[in-house]
Order: C-alpha cells, then structure tokens, then sequence
C-alpha cells in the first residue's frame, strides 16, 4: 500500500507527505518564526532555508498566530524568507 493510500485509509492529514515552502518572517537569534501558513506543520517535522546549512526540529506550533518555535535560532533578521518544511 503507498503513503497516499495508507495517508487516505487512516485519515491522516495529506500534507503530511509533502514538502512546503513557506514564507516566513526571522528575527536574528529568536527560536520564533512566523510563517505564512501552518496548516499541514506540526511538531517534528523539519524547517531549513537555502540560506543557511542548518536544519531545525519544530518544537511547537501555535496556530492561532501562525508561529513555530525551533530548537535554534538564525544567525540573520530576513522577512518573506522562504523556508522549507519537511
């Protein structure tokens, strides 16, 4: 059975088998980042942008603000940085 099939039969959330790119706004050594969208971003999953070599662990997501917390932070301030998801 694939990933899809299984995703489908045991109703979880589709997105959880994508990739996103997102927009977020990064403030230089805050664990805090705002995205453009959380939907399909949960706790585990991976955030990296092509600007930096590091990966980061989502710690928790508030959805009502659209906001992760990470287990780093980034060494830059940047708005409408695109970030990737996994």
């Amino acid at each position: 059975m694939t990933d899809t099939a299984n995703a489908i039969e045991t109703s979880e959330p589709i997105t959880d088998y994508y990739t996103m790119l997102l927009l977020a706004d990064i403030q230089q050594g805050s664990s805090t980042i705002k995205l453009s969208s959380v939907e399909g971003v949960y706790k585990g999953r991976v955030l990296y942008t092509s600007d930096m070599d590091d990966f980061f662990t989502i710690l928790s997501v508030n959805y009502d603000t659209n906001t992760v917390t990470i287990d780093g932070s980034f060494d830059y301030n940047g708005q409408n940085k695109i970030v990737t998801v996994e």
